[in-house]
C-alpha cells in the first residue's frame, strides 16, 4: 500500500492532453486562413497587374461555367419549345463537350507557340457571340451549331487561362492563386443551374 501508483502520472498526462486538445479546438477558427491572410498572399511579391489579371479572368471563368450549365437546367423546356426528342437533347449537351475536347489540345499548342493573349481574347469573343446565337436559335440545327461554337470559344479560354494567370505570380504562390481561380468552377456551375431555373420559371 505504501508503493506509489504509477498510473496517476499517466492519468494526469492523459487529462492534460485532452485539455490541450480542447484548447486547440477553441483556437481553431483563429488558425484558419482569414481574408487578411489571403490578401497578404496575393499582394506580397505580386504586382497590381497580376492581381488585376487574376480578378478579371476569375470573373470570366465564373461566367464561363455559369453559361456552360444554364442549358442543362433548361433542356426540358427546350425540348417542348423545339419539339425535339430525348436523344436530340442529349446531343445538344454532348455537342459542347465533344467539340471542347477536340479543340483544346491544338489550341493550347498554338497558344504556347504564338502567345496566349490573342487566343484568350479570341475565345471570349467567339464564345460570347455563340452564346448569343444559342439564345436566338429557333431550330434544333441552329442551336446545335451554336453550342458547338461555344465549345470552341470556351476551349480557347479554358485550355490557356490557368497558365496565363500562373505566369503572373511567383512560383511559390501559384498553387494558392490557381486554387482561388478554380473556385469559379463550382460557384459558376451552381449559379448556372440557379439562373437557368429562374429563367425557365419566369420566361418559360
Amino acid at each position: 500500500s505504501g508503493i506509489p501508483s504509477r498510473r496517476a502520472p499517466k492519468r494526469e498526462e492523459r487529462f492534460s492532453r485532452r485539455g490541450d486538445r480542447h484548447q486547440d479546438r477553441g483556437q481553431g477558427p483563429s488558425r484558419r486562413r482569414s481574408i487578411q491572410d489571403i490578401n497578404a498572399l496575393l499582394t506580397e511579391g505580386s504586382s497590381k497587374t497580376a492581381r488585376r489579371v487574376l480578378a478579371l479572368l476569375s470573373c470570366v471563368n465564373l461566367v464561363n461555367y455559369l453559361d456552360r450549365q444554364v442549358l442543362y437546367s433548361l433542356l426540358p423546356l427546350i425540348q417542348i419549345d423545339l419539339k425535339i426528342t430525348d436523344a436530340q437533347a442529349g446531343r445538344l449537351a454532348s455537342a459542347f463537350m465533344v467539340v471542347y475536347m477536340l479543340a483544346a489540345p491544338p489550341i493550347g499548342y498554338w497558344a504556347e507557340k504564338h502567345g496566349r493573349k490573342f487566343w484568350i481574347s479570341l475565345g471570349i469573343g467567339l464564345w460570347s457571340v455563340a452564346t448569343a446565337a444559342s439564345g436566338l436559335a429557333r431550330s434544333y440545327t441552329s442551336l446545335f451549331i451554336a453550342r458547338a461554337a461555344v465549345g470552341i470559344g470556351e476551349s480557347c479560354y479554358g485550355a490557356i487561362s490557368p497558365s496565363f494567370v500562373a505566369e503572373h505570380f511567383p512560383a511559390a504562390k501559384r498553387g494558392s492563386v490557381l486554387a482561388l481561380f478554380s473556385m469559379a468552377i463550382p460557384v459558376g456551375s451552381a449559379l448556372g443551374y440557379i439562373a437557368g431555373g429562374a429563367i425557365g420559371e419566369y420566361w418559360g
